[in-house]
């Protein structure tokens, strides 16, 4: 079941990107997995989503509700903020001529070492076998 969800391909236009599973284990005991693309998080995200969860299991238990504020950063914040201390006008015309000249040949590409080589299907949906990368 575990192994199932960890290598079904998500499809991008529809949601969600997400799988949940809770599995139990015996009468008393119960695992959760969550498997994401990582295209919709990274690991500074991971630890807000661990960290309130547990607060949200740790009020249900207590048969407390657990409300969260608004959030005080907020990504549309970021940009913002990226964009007035991180160029000038000419800055950004500068940066704007060089990428649009180094990639008018177009994006190169790479070929990343793997320890198994994708399935393309007749749709173009590459499938992968569930495996881990060596190191």
């Amino acid at each position: 079941m575990v192994r199932e969800a960890a290598v079904t391909v998500f499809d991008f236009t529809r949601a969600p990107l997400f799988r949940a599973l809770l599995i139990k284990c015996d009468d008393s005991a119960y695992e959760l997995v969550i498997v994401m693309h990582h295209i919709i998080t990274d690991g500074w995200s991971m630890r807000i989503l661990e960290r309130e969860f547990t607060w949200f299991y740790e009020a249900a238990q207590q048969g407390k509700e657990l409300i969260l504020g608004p959030l005080a950063f907020q990504y549309k914040d970021h940009c913002q903020w990226y964009e007035r201390g991180s160029s000038t006008p000419g800055q950004a015309q500068a940066s704007r001529r060089f990428w649009l000249k180094n990639l008018q040949a177009g994006i190169p590409g790479y070929r990343l070492p793997v320890d198994f080589e994708k399935i393309l299907q007749t749709t173009g949906v590459p499938l992968t076998s569930a495996g881990s990368m060596k190191r």
